[in-house]
């Protein structure tokens, strides 16, 4: 009899690969895409799921992860790559990605980025 937490579908997966946020993020600004960074982490990193390169979807979910919760550092990696941005335009991403992770995040959790990312969270009120 399986256990709660080894049920594939009530427990959820038992051999689930997660992807490295960071460097999801920093292959997709390489690569220039989601599908090529999914490559890229499998043939040279042997970064996949079951065999596989991860999926273009998956991949870009990690690094849009690694760039909310790592605003500051995101922004200097992007800016270091493509030169400086506006503040406007990188706001304008950042509320998109906060407005699309209300369906996925606990209410707690959503509050304590807002806590963390003061400027972003004021002109995300400011601009809905």
């Amino acid at each position: 009899m399986l256990s709660m937490r080894n049920h594939p579908i009530i427990g959820g997966r038992k051999n689930r690969t997660v992807i490295p946020e960071k460097l999801a993020f920093e292959l997709w600004m390489d690569r220039g895409s989601a599908r090529q960074a999914a490559e890229t982490l499998f043939n040279e990193y042997g970064e996949g799921n079951n065999g596989k390169p991860f999926s273009r979807k998956a991949v870009e979910q990690a690094a849009k992860r690694f760039v909310l919760w790592n605003v500051q550092e995101a922004r200097d990696m992007y800016e270091a790559k493509y030169g400086e941005l506006n503040d406007e335009v990188w706001y304008e991403y950042l509320k998109k990605l906060h407005n699309y992770n209300l369906m996925f995040y606990a209410p707690t959790i959503i509050t304590k980025w807002r806590e963390a990312n003061p400027e972003a969270y004021e002109y995300i009120k400011q601009h809905s």
